[in-house]
């Protein structure tokens, strides 16, 4: 089986530490399942970026895809039944309000759910965010 962990592309300020506790994962199963981390070629800032990493996305895929920080949107895109899409908060929309909340709701939560096999949620509290 063959997992592949989506990242969004590192900024020259550094990321948050999801990419870190991912790492650290891939080190510690390295012995037992083969997992590839692939790094978005494009910030996840505007449509067109995003776009392009969802296309990019679509050749990248492994047996299994797991959907790592900021970039659920990609989703969409990979096959069906075959994601992980881990959500770190909801934070999202409830920083965006009128068409904004709309798009990020649907875009980014609402669709990537709908295709996922499993989601995780990274506190109980982000579970609760997703489930209302």
């Amino acid at each position: 089986m063959n997992v592949v962990h989506f990242h969004r592309r590192k900024r020259p300020t550094g990321n948050y530490s999801i990419e870190g506790f991912y790492a650290n994962i891939r080190n510690e199963l390295k012995d037992k399942i083969n997992i590839d981390y692939v790094e978005l070629p494009f910030y996840s800032n505007g449509i067109f970026r995003r776009l392009f990493n969802s296309i990019y996305a679509t050749f990248k895929q492994g047996d299994v895809n797991h959907i790592t920080g900021d970039v659920n949107y990609l989703n969409m895109f990979l096959k069906k039944n075959k994601n992980i899409v881990t959500i770190l908060d909801c934070g999202l929309l409830e920083s965006t309000n009128g068409f904004a909340h709309k798009f990020y709701k649907y875009f980014w939560y609402t669709l990537p759910i709908k295709k996922a096999k499993y989601i995780a949620a990274i506190s109980e509290a982000t579970k609760t965010e997703i489930l209302k």
